[in-house]
């Protein structure tokens, strides 16, 4: 137990400690229950009626939208707004199987292609069903009273969706109707940034800010310009979470693009030059990587946590690949479609211009920590990223793509809350396509925190013209390196340990293989092992949050080193 204890507090933030202590007390002086007792509920508060040209949107003639794969249609959308009448700081998050289900559909991002539905059709359906659905949402969400304000992040995404919601529908009588649902919403991100500040300093503190910045600048209020300040000096200070790289200190490609269309919004937003010129780059850099793990044009490789998490979209049937696709191509090959002509509307809106990247195919990236080579329809994935954040423990983790078919898969996500065990597998080494090892190189503390054993990093990548070696090393415990031949059309893969009789296994998890004169096949793929002894089991995978199917997991055990053969 005090293991645990010295544990969680090394994985805790700085300030972090003091930050949680300081909201205990103030627990006990009801602190948070007097200041909403003295806020002004009835605020002088008016929405910017912003000029910008709504683009007819191509829709799909149906009347219903997908939640983590549950369709829900129109006619039932209060019925999924669940919501409770604790106050917030009252509410019990182990009391919802999985409280994500409930904050995803209260982050209303439905609003959007209805009202771009209304645009293009004159329908008033449309127009009356977002009137009814927030007039309904604000009846039975009092300002802080509720599971729906008990995540600063989840405030901000509903009122970045509302706000925009509202700038598509360009009516004056609706702006004025919810501008105080809007400002309750800035005044509830802006008293509690400063504790993801110090609690939660990742793309919970970038979309707060974000969303912040952004009603400052829409609302007119005697408050908006400590609002902007604040938001402006958050985002300044953690720059960062996109490194120089264009990767995502979460260590999730998912987490990734959440972050970067975050920047994206922010854009239309920031005055300072800079700034502005900063975010630009780091939107560029991001976008030319994660251009790099898509699949098909369909999904996105693997990494980390994925729970199909998004902004905003104009489309109903949203897809991360197809989204990192559309902004990519407004970036670097100033292409425009729904979406990205309403950012730049409103980037004109607010006299910005952004810088647009240069267009280059890039076929492969590396760093200290990750290699992502990609040829044709295939792609092979080589990790070795510090685990902290999202990320999961699958150092020098591989995930191969041929002819666009997944051959080593990553086990995925599943679920954050619903059950502690799944969530210990999903984010364990035997998920992922690495070497196992009697200790894990990292621990995980609560749902999201680690705590470093050792550390990893790549080395010593050679390029030619048809060969290119790379190597991965888990300090003073194991390496792998690998020897790609492109014109062999094969991978080679040389593990081994860096301490003497140290048993180590290889795991594989291989889509649609079968085993044959100890060879494994899968479909064209011939996987080839050193070792005389390969173990097989089936286990779990979670292509999407909330979604299960079956597959084979191999292993092979070895002493000290292990080759392997990949034919492709």
């Amino acid at each position: 137990m005090l293991n645990k204890i010295i544990l969680y507090c090394r994985a805790l933030h700085k300030g972090e400690l003091l930050k949680r202590i300081e909201y205990k007390l103030k627990d006990i002086f009801k602190y948070f229950y007097i200041r909403n007792f003295f806020t002004n509920k009835d605020v002088e508060c008016v929405f910017r009626n912003i000029e910008i040209d709504i683009p007819n949107l191509n829709y799909e003639k149906h009347d219903y939208y997908y939640v983590f794969n549950k369709k829900i249609n129109y006619n039932d959308i209060k019925q999924n707004l669940l919501y409770s009448n604790n106050f917030w700081r009252k509410e019990n998050l182990s009391y919802y199987d999985d409280v994500k289900i409930v904050w995803e559909n209260n982050r209303m991002q439905f609003l959007l292609p209805i009202a771009m539905k209304y645009k293009t059709t004159k329908n008033p359906y449309y127009k009356e069903l977002i009137m009814d659905t927030l007039d309904f949402w604000e009846e039975k969400n009092k300002f802080e009273y509720g599971i729906n304000w008990t995540n600063n992040l989840e405030v901000a995404v509903r009122a970045i969706n509302i706000a925009l919601c509202l700038i598509i529908l360009q009516d004056k009588k609706l702006n004025e109707k919810y501008s105080s649902l809007l400002y309750l919403h800035a005044l509830y991100i802006y008293n509690e940034i400063n504790y993801s500040k110090y609690c939660i300093p990742n793309n919970h503190l970038i979309g707060e800010a974000t969303a912040l910045l952004f009603l400052s600048n829409v609302l007119n209020t005697k408050k908006q310009t400590k609002w902007q300040k604040r938001a402006i000096k958050i985002i300044k200070e953690n720059i960062d979470i996109i490194d120089e790289d264009g990767l995502s200190k979460e260590n999730s490609f998912s987490y990734q693009f959440f972050v970067t269309k975050m920047y994206i919004l922010a854009l239309s937003f920031i005055d300072d030059e800079e700034s502005f010129r900063v975010i630009n780059k780091k939107i560029l850099k991001s976008l030319e990587f994660l251009k790099l793990i898509i699949i098909n044009e369909k999904k996105i490789l693997n990494y980390g946590d994925n729970d199909d998490a998004y902004l905003f979209s104009v489309y109903e049937d949203y897809n991360l690949a197809r989204d990192i696709i559309i902004y990519y191509n407004f970036f670097f090959k100033r292409e425009f479609v729904e979406e990205t002509k309403i950012i730049k509307e409103l980037l004109n809106s607010f006299k910005k211009k952004i810088v647009y990247g240069i267009y280059k195919n890039k076929d492969y990236f590396f760093n200290k920590s990750i290699f992502v080579y990609k040829w044709g329809n295939n792609l092979l994935f080589f990790n070795a990223k510090n685990i902290e954040g999202h990320a999961h423990n699958d150092s020098l983790s591989l995930n191969l793509i041929v002819d666009g078919r997944e051959v080593l898969v990553d086990s995925g996500t599943y679920s954050y809350n619903i059950s502690k065990k799944k969530r210990d597998y999903y984010t364990s080494r035997q998920a992922h396509n690495t070497i196992l090892f009697e200790a894990n190189n990292a621990k995980r503390v609560g749902t999201f925190r680690w705590y470093n054993l050792y550390n990893s990093f790549l080395k010593d990548i050679n390029v030619t013209e048809n060969i290119i070696a790379i190597k991965g090393i888990i300090e003073n415990v194991c390496e792998r390196k690998i020897i790609i031949n492109k014109k062999k059309k094969e991978i080679k893969i040389y593990d081994k340990s860096l301490t003497k009789n140290f048993l180590i296994k290889d795991n594989w998890i291989v889509n649609e293989a079968y085993l044959k004169d100890k060879k494994l096949y899968s479909k064209n793929i011939i996987f080839e092992f050193s070792c005389p002894k390969i173990s097989t089991k089936i286990v779990n995978i979670s292509d999407r949050y909330l979604c299960e199917r079956k597959i084979n997991n191999y292993y092979t055990e070895y002493a000290e080193s292990l080759n392997t053969k990949i034919t492709i």
